[in-house]
């Protein structure tokens, strides 16, 4: 996931910090990020906790 790094997204605080505004979806608009990595991406979150069953971040009721 490169294209993440690229756009300087290093840390699961960097992401929560990117898709907040506008969701998930929003890394879909980076180049190089397409549907495989999405889904990869969603896969590692649910295994992390990170994600929900309801494709909810909970944490991101604490990111500013």
């Amino acid at each position: 996931m490169n294209s993440l790094e690229t756009k300087d997204l290093k840390t699961v605080e960097d992401l929560l910090r990117f898709i907040k505004p506008k969701g998930m979806d929003r890394l879909l608009t980076l180049n190089g990020y397409g549907e495989k990595a999405h889904k990869e991406l969603k896969e590692k979150l649910l295994l992390k906790g990170i994600l929900n069953e309801a494709n909810e971040i909970p944490l991101l009721q604490y990111i500013y």
